[in-house]
Formats: structure tokens, C-alpha cells, sequence
């Protein structure tokens, strides 16, 4: 009997950053804040905090995990408050994410301890391993492949652990349909081409034996996106996380990005989110 193909291997699961300190000062007080693709999970260990999502505040004591929604506008936290912050990316290829959240899901740290162990497991393996300034990926391509291996592994038992409590929490994993082993085979290659490196779609399209016109008609009926939007979003992804969470240059950023000048790159950036890297940085409005 043939087994039926998992759809779980379609998910993209990234550890973007952890950080286990007191909260940095441009964190301390943010407005405007963009729709988030990835998750914020925190345990305020001293200080106050608050959220805003739409018209509400919700308010983060000491002790306490909270899972803000994606969606969050806002965020507040005194001058004294130390947080552990673990920042992933759990979605399907369709854009969805892995957890609906509305608001906030919160519980106190009390009632699952294993959760705060394996996080700083994480913290631990990463400061091993010559930690990246904030804002820069925890799995950075400088990693030798057995750090690699010992920093994935430890993030995926946080990440059991994680969604234990998550669905515990009354919030488990959403699910998706199994996609067509074409599109699968293909995301894979797209999810492992360097963000700099160019892209043609008649060379995906001749790696899976495709025409192109087909190729496109694939991705469109089971993620809704095409090759080349997929890609794009991969790279807008690390883009706004790094205008919004490093100190790292609009240049900097633009090069990894394999855009030959920055004004390249200023141009993609109001066209996708109708301000320049610096407005976008600054969420000005």
C-alpha cells in the first residue's frame, strides 16, 4: 500500500531571532506597526507591557507568555522590562499561517515549564554559535553544518512543545490540502535559491518537466501565487523584516537582495508597501 504523501512538508518553518534581555529602547514604544507573516512569542520576565490590536489594548504581565496576533498595531513596555523573544515563521505556501489568531493567546509561565526550557535551549545553542546582531537571522549561512544540524534540532523540540501548548491553549495547528507533488517539488527548489540569484521561470518549468504556461497554471490553482510571486515574497519577507528589525543599511539589505543599486530596491519597496525603506523603517505614515 502506498502511504498517503503529508502536506506537512510543505509548511516553511524558520527561526527568524531569539533574544533574552531587557527589552531595547526603540522597542520599547512602537506605533504603526505592519502586518507581521511570522509569529512574536514572549515571556515578560520584569516590567510591564501592552499590545494593540485594532482599537484594544491588551496588557502583558511578568511571568507570562503571550502570542500576539500578526496582526498587532502597537506595542508599549516600560523602561525596566526584560523579555525572552522568540521571533518564527510557520506558513503554508498559499500565505496562510500556521495558528488563527485573533487577538492574543497568553498563559502563565507556571503551567508549561518545559516551553521556557527549550527556549533557552535555543538561546543557548545560538550564543554557541557567535550570535547574529538582532534583527539578523538565528540560522545564518556562516553556521558549520553540524551547528546547523544541532541549532535545527533544538528550535523543531521547542517547536513541538510550542504548539502542545498552543492547542492546550485552544488554538492547534491549521491544516492544509496536499498539494500536487509538481508544485511541492518545486517550492523546494524555490525555497533553496539564494535570494540574490536570478530567476527564470523556464528553468523551473524545465526541471519539472513543464512547459511554462502550465508551470503557472499549477502554482495558480494550489497556492494562488505564481513562481516568480512566490519568490518575490520570499525576498519581501527578509526585506521588511530587516528595514523593521536591524540596524542594517536600506544598501546593505538591497545587495543581499541582489539588487544591483539602491535605487532599485527603494523603488520595489514603495511599490510593494507605498513608502521608501527609510518611511517604511520609521513607519511614518
Amino acid at each position: 500500500m502506498t502511504p498517503t504523501p503529508s502536506h506537512w512538508d510543505s509548511l516553511q518553518l524558520e527561526l527568524i531571532h531569539i533574544h533574552d534581555a531587557e527589552v531595547l529602547p526603540w522597542g520599547r514604544k512602537v506605533k504603526a506597526i505592519p502586518p507581521a507573516n511570522y509569529y512574536r512569542v514572549w515571556l515578560l520576565r520584569a516590567g510591564r507591557g501592552r499590545i494593540k490590536v485594532g482599537s484594544r489594548w491588551h496588557t502583558l504581565a511578568p511571568d507570562e507568555w503571550m502570542v500576539p496576533s500578526p496582526s498587532m498595531s502597537a506595542q508599549e513596555f516600560s523602561n525596566d522590562s526584560r523579555i525572552l523573544s522568540l521571533h518564527f515563521r510557520a506558513r503554508w505556501p498559499d500565505g496562510g499561517l500556521l495558528f488563527d489568531i485573533d487577538t492574543k493567546v497568553k498563559w502563565p509561565a507556571t503551567r508549561y515549564p518545559e516551553l521556557e526550557a527549550a527556549s533557552l535551549a535555543i538561546h543557548n545553542s545560538c550564543r554557541q554559535s557567535s550570535p547574529p546582531p538582532y534583527g539578523e537571522s538565528a540560522l545564518p549561512e556562516t553556521l558549520s553544518f553540524d551547528q546547523y544540524l544541532q541549532m535545527a534540532e533544538v528550535f523543531r523540540r521547542w517547536l513541538r512543545l510550542f504548539c502542545a501548548s498552543m492547542t492546550a491553549e485552544g488554538h492547534p495547528p491549521t491544516t492544509q490540502a496536499v498539494l500536487d507533488e509538481r508544485v511541492r517539488t518545486g517550492l523546494r527548489w524555490l525555497n533553496r535559491l539564494p535570494l540574490n540569484a536570478t530567476f527564470r521561470e523556464p528553468t523551473l518549468a524545465e526541471h519539472l518537466g513543464l512547459s511554462v504556461i502550465h508551470l503557472n497554471r499549477l502554482f495558480e490553482r494550489e497556492i494562488k501565487i505564481s513562481p516568480t510571486a512566490y519568490l518575490e515574497q520570499r525576498r519581501w519577507d527578509r526585506a521588511s523584516y530587516q528595514l523593521l528589525n536591524s540596524n542594517r543599511s536600506a544598501k546593505e539589505i538591497a545587495y543581499e537582495l541582489g539588487f544591483c543599486a539602491p535605487s532599485y530596491f527603494s523603488s520595489w519597496v514603495k511599490t510593494r508597501s507605498g513608502k521608501t525603506p527609510t518611511q517604511f523603517r520609521n513607519r511614518a505614515g
